[in-house]
This record gives structure tokens, C-alpha cells and sequence, in this order.
């Protein structure tokens, strides 16, 4: 099977396309999210993470073992084949749910492609992200995980007034831990620290 991902990003929205394609090169399964939000949208890398997480997503579903899967991002088709390219902390919170994805299926190989050759994927991306654009937004948009979270999911660092979901915050505080770091916020060159109290709300007993 070939998994095309395809993200795209405007300025108030975004979207991913997934198209699955059988050996005969017949449109086997079609998938598409749009976002709101603007945080996510500074750095159009993330949107392309999160095409090939929805991608892995799709594939593992759908069982497809064995799969290529089909990007026009370089940062991401380096990252599948282990270039370790430096991340920003966003897109390595997007990377640990890749990372998951990619231990259930027993055959991945990832192809880079220009993007006149990922036309359907990227047509469904942008009818996504349109879509996205018109929606109410009666939740907060996680900058990391892209997915619109209820306000009583969302923590707010007080010193910089950033805000995540829980679930992401508890993934990028567990990663700094182990690494015996303590946590910062995960925004871009954002400085701020996080303090014990304010992070009950999503830390285990453990962590």
C-alpha cells in the first residue's frame, strides 16, 4: 500500500489529507482534519508531523504492515529514516506519537516527493483546512498535538501565559525528567519554568 500525507497551513487554519492507495494504484481509503488556531501555524513543519502521525494513525487501523508512505517534507522524511533532525520541543511531543505508531506495523519506508506528485492528498488538506477556518472555536487549540481541547484540559503556564493540553504536558514533562531536566515551557525559545504546584494537574505519582 502507498500512504500519501499531505499538511497544509493558511493563516488562521490548518489541515492534513491522508489518501491510501492499493497495488493496482486504486484510492483504497481517504482521511481528512482540519485545525484551528494560530500557535500551530508558525512553524508549518508542524502540520506535516501531523499529517504523517494521522498517516501512521490510518495505516495501523487499517492494518497495513507493510506500507510506503509519501511526503513532500524533507524534515520529516529525514526524521522516519533516522537523521535526528533537531526538533523543536512541539514537534517532538508530535514525534512520540509517531514513534508508537511506527512500532505497531512491521514494514515502513518513507518516499520524498515534489508536490505536483501528491496532488489528491494535498486537495483534501486544503478542503480540511477551509473547513477548519469557518468552525466555531469553542475549545483551545493545543499548539503540540493540534487537536481542540476543553478549557478544564488545558493548562496555562503563568509566566508566559502558553497553553497546552494536559496530555501533551505531561508527555514533554516525562521526556525532560528522564533526562534529568526540569521541565521549561515548550513554546519556541520560551524560557519560562515550570513550577511543582502548578503541575499537579497532569503529573503522575511517579513522574
Amino acid at each position: 500500500f502507498k500512504v500519501y500525507v499531505k499538511g497544509v497551513a493558511g493563516n488562521d487554519s490548518g489541515g492534513v489529507g491522508i489518501a491510501v492507495y492499493d497495488r493496482n494504484d486504486k484510492l483504497f481509503y481517504k482521511s481528512s482534519k482540519g485545525f484551528s488556531g494560530r500557535d500551530f501555524l508558525a512553524n508549518h513543519p508542524w502540520i506535516e508531523f501531523k499529517a504523517m502521525m494521522e498517516g501512521l494513525e490510518i495505516a495501523s487501523m487499517l492494518d497495513l504492515s507493510a506500507s510506503t508512505f509519501i511526503t513532500t517534507s524533507p524534515l520529516v522524511y529525514q526524521y522516519i529514516h533516522g537523521g535526528a533532525p533537531q526538533l523543536t520541543a512541539d514537534i517532538a511531543a508530535l514525534s512520540v506519537h509517531i514513534n508508537a505508531s511506527l512500532r505497531k506495523l512491521s514494514h515502513v519506508t518513507v518516499s520524498l516527493v515534489a508536490d505536483n506528485a501528491i496532488k489528491y492528498a494535498t486537495e483534501l488538506a486544503r478542503k480540511a483546512s477551509a473547513g477548519g477556518s469557518k468552525k466555531a472555536i469553542k475549545t483551545v487549540n493545543c499548539s503540540i498535538c493540534l487537536e481542540n481541547t476543553y478549557l478544564d484540559q488545558i493548562f496555562q503556564i503563568e509566566a508566559c501565559r502558553h497553553r497546552y493540553c494536559f496530555t501533551c504536558m505531561s508527555k514533554h514533562a516525562q521526556m525532560k525528567l528522564l533526562q534529568g531536566i526540569l521541565p521549561k515551557c515548550p513554546y519556541v525559545n520560551c524560557k519560562s519554568e515550570l513550577s511543582l504546584d502548578g503541575c499537579k494537574n497532569f503529573l503522575t505519582p511517579e513522574m
